[in-house]
């Protein structure tokens, strides 16, 4: 073992200023190794807490080179590295943007293989998918798979999100398998399949959960979303009747005239708090949109 330790090496043994080096740069690689730990725990924190790591402006002002820095006032061996970057042989940091990614993407792939390998032990699962336009207006797909681990415990987790401009079954399905394939997963261990109501997910003939079926070559339940179900049938049954519609109208107007004004929504929560919890939780006035 004593090979593996460069001040071991025989020219560090016979000549002291070139052990005294080997010596040197063990310890500023170990030195090295527990701030890039520091690095990577506040880069997992922040991710964790769904924190952004930059804003619009300078990356300075950003929340990643803030907490370095006060964690830096705090550790003596952080602070050092960051200001003794002109004397090391490579003239980094890790705070440029690029660096914070490049940690981001390791993290990431790390929780995504740990998920990958908890699907396979499972044996079994199923996958659900659906796509939401974001802020950049992007359509973007999100898989997710489902399946009880080893503890008997039902889990459900996400595996990619992807931007994909088809809405058709046939590529829908075909981009669930790709991406399955992709994280080597076993699509012979795919037992059931779960999306929205729509027809492009949901159609006997051309949805999603047929061509899936017809591309694997074999039966995969599908089992609709009850949430995204009853939501349909309320919207249905909403718009069968007038009398509902009022009723919701009603209660529209009602909530809107309370929000609206701090001091009618004061007195209404002090005559009756707990109508009003119901109110804010539920919403439905907003939630119908009839």
């Amino acid at each position: 073992m004593s090979f593996c330790n460069p001040a071991s090496h025989i020219d560090a043994l016979l000549n002291k200023d070139v052990r005294k080096a080997k010596i040197e740069e063990e310890r500023q690689k170990l030195e090295n190794k527990e701030v890039v730990k520091i690095l990577l725990d506040i880069v997992k924190t922040l991710s964790r807490q769904d924190i952004a790591f930059r804003g619009n402006e300078s990356d300075k002002n950003g929340n990643y080179r803030q907490i370095v820095a006060l964690v830096a006032r705090h550790c003596p061996l952080l602070e050092q590295w960051i200001n003794c970057r002109q004397s090391r042989p490579y003239h980094v940091t890790y705070m440029a943007p690029e660096s914070q990614n490049e940690m981001i993407e390791l993290l990431a792939n790390d929780v995504r293989q740990r998920i990958v390998d908890e699907i396979k032990e499972a044996n079994m699962f199923g996958v659900s998918a659906d796509t939401t336009p974001d802020l950049s207006k992007r359509d973007q797909m999100a898989v997710v798979c489902r399946y009880v681990n080893t503890d008997g415990n039902p889990k459900e987790r996400l595996l990619s999100i992807k931007s994909t401009v088809s809405k058709k079954g046939d590529d829908t399905a075909e981009e669930i398998i790709t991406t399955l394939n992709s994280h080597t997963l076993d699509t012979d261990e795919l037992c059931f399949q779960s999306y929205d109501f729509t027809n492009s997910m949901s159609g006997r003939y051309n949805g999603a959960q047929k061509k899936l079926q017809e591309k694997l070559q074999k039966n995969v339940p599908y089992v609709p979303c009850q949430g995204h179900r009853s939501n349909t049938v309320v919207k249905h049954s909403c718009n069968s009747s007038v009398v509902i519609q009022e009723m919701f109208n009603t209660l529209e107007s009602l909530y809107v005239f309370f929000t609206s004004s701090t001091k009618r929504y004061k007195n209404a929560k002090s005559q009756c708090p707990l109508q009003f919890h119901v109110d804010l939780a539920f919403q439905c006035p907003l939630q119908f949109q009839v």
